[in-house]
């Protein structure tokens, strides 16, 4: 009976130790952007994507650049705002110059309390045009990484089963004997 006992033990214990699934990465990238009016809000533009189904989001990343290839050497002053987080901003510090970024590279890492805001498959880039010159965006590069649910090995749960099924037959044959 100990013997069984200890089989019933281990298989519950490879039962309940399961193997997480591997983790997606999703990689979406935003247009370049050049252009916009002094003092509005412009749409740079919007991505969608699929969160493969019972999925955690666990990290978001944005990474760009001030300036494109129309023109690399900068943008006029914008912050630059995904799902309405602001993740970067170039201010050139005075108005009527587009010289303020010189080309600067940009990366932002959302808070984990900003992970629902990425949960529905869409993202929309946008700014605000501060003034002086143009505001010109490199491409966006948007990266979601998820992990996916953690999953009982079917072998596990052979093994669950099969001693589950020892200690019925034991238990019946000690019943019976007396």
């Amino acid at each position: 009976m100990r013997g069984a006992k200890a089989f019933v033990i281990a298989a519950a214990l490879a039962f309940f130790h399961s193997s997480a699934g591997n983790a997606a990465v999703i990689t979406e990238t935003f247009p370049e952007f050049s252009g916009g009016t002094p003092g509005q809000s412009f749409t740079v533009g919007t991505v969608n994507y699929t969160i493969p189904t019972g999925d955690t989001i666990v990290s978001v990343t944005a990474s760009g650049a001030f300036g494109n290839t129309a023109y690399s050497g900068s943008s006029a002053s914008t912050p630059v705002i995904i799902n309405g987080v602001q993740a970067a901003v170039c201010n050139d510090g005075f108005f009527g110059n587009d010289q303020g970024c010189l080309g600067a590279p940009w990366s932002f890492t959302f808070a984990a309390a900003d992970f629902g805001l990425f949960a529905g498959g869409t993202a929309t880039e946008t700014g605000f045009f501060l003034g002086g010159g143009e505001v010109r965006l490199a491409a966006t590069d948007l990266t979601i990484t998820t992990r996916a649910a953690a999953v009982p090995e079917p072998g596990s749960l052979a093994i669950l089963g099969a001693g589950l099924a020892a200690l019925g037959l034991l238990w019946s044959r000690k019943r019976a004997l007396g």
